[in-house]
């Protein structure tokens, strides 16, 4: 985790069990959607999914497909 989190991340990612590294493979494999105001939100789809399992463990895979419905906004 090399980026700075806001309190209110910490405590969402914390009441919904969400592992820093979730949020790591987000950031990196998840796809993109610009937002208003020029912030970035990233998320897992079936096309970012098949891309990070090229890489990924499959604990990892797992994982994600998991935490699916998780996105984070940059």
């Amino acid at each position: 985790m090399n980026y700075q989190t806001s309190h209110y991340a910490k405590v969402r990612m914390q009441q919904q069990r969400i592992p820093p590294h979730v949020v790591d493979n987000l950031i990196n494999y998840g796809s993109a959607r610009r937002l208003q105001g020029g912030a970035v939100a990233r998320f897992m789809n079936s096309e970012s999914l098949l891309q990070a399992s090229e890489i990924l463990s499959r604990q990892e895979q797992l994982e994600l497909d998991r935490h699916r419905r998780v996105y984070v906004i940059i």
